[in-house]
């Protein structure tokens, strides 16, 4: 309930904020995410390929400005090695994992970007754009693979409900016929908040996302 309350609060906002002069798009993005870690006690072990999909909101104050929004259902993850023997807690039981076992983070959030666009004027049946802002997420789901320890266990008391990061991307528009374009760019999200739960460590999510869409 905590979490469609939060993510009730996050949509109303970006519906009465963007109520004049849409668009309203599609998108299905590939993603490669990746670890940032700031302790001794782990370390980050490569990417991890996700998709994310929704619905895009543009909300044009001048011909060439907008507020971008949307809602949008992703799957995420990384991969950390621990130093030493470190506990999992998942919903059946705490599960110890040994040290030097790869673990893989396997995460779901939807998110409700709030950003600006900007956008050149159309060179034949291009435009080109640049977008920066903030990405809001809610995580609604929380799975972990190790060796034969852990099977896509469900580790929710392990990752916060929140995460929130910047993002900056660049791209061009083609349009197909009226105000419809096809969109591809690509977009690099930077997290700053720890998305594990565990007091003596911080673990931050980033991901480069391909972004293809499109505008109607």
């Amino acid at each position: 309930m905590k979490k469609v309350l939060v993510f009730s609060l996050l949509l109303g906002f970006s519906i009465v904020s963007f109520a004049q002069n849409l668009k309203l798009g599609v998108c299905l993005n590939p993603h490669f995410d990746w670890f940032n870690e700031n302790s001794s006690l782990m370390k980050s072990d490569g990417s991890k390929t996700g998709i994310m999909g929704g619905l895009v909101v543009e909300n044009y104050f001048s011909k060439n400005y907008a507020f971008a929004t949307g809602i949008m259902l992703g799957s995420y993850g990384g991969r950390l090695v621990y130093n030493d023997s470190v506990t999992i807690r998942t919903d059946e039981n705490n599960t110890k994992v040994p040290p030097n076992l790869l673990v893989k983070y396997k995460l779901q959030y939807i998110t409700v970007p709030i950003g600006l666009k900007l956008k050149t004027n159309q060179f034949g049946y291009f435009s080109y754009y640049a977008s920066l802002g903030f990405a809001p997420q809610i995580n609604i789901r929380a799975k972990a693979e190790a060796g034969s320890i852990l099977d896509n266990a469900d580790i929710g008391k392990e990752v916060g409900l929140f995460n929130i990061s910047y993002y900056f991307g660049a791209g061009l528009e083609y349009g197909i016929g009226g105000s419809t374009a096809i969109v591809v760019g690509v977009t690099y999200n930077n997290g700053f908040m720890d998305i594990l739960t565990k007091q003596d460590s911080k673990v931050i999510l980033n991901y480069l996302t391909v972004n293809v869409g499109v505008m109607f």
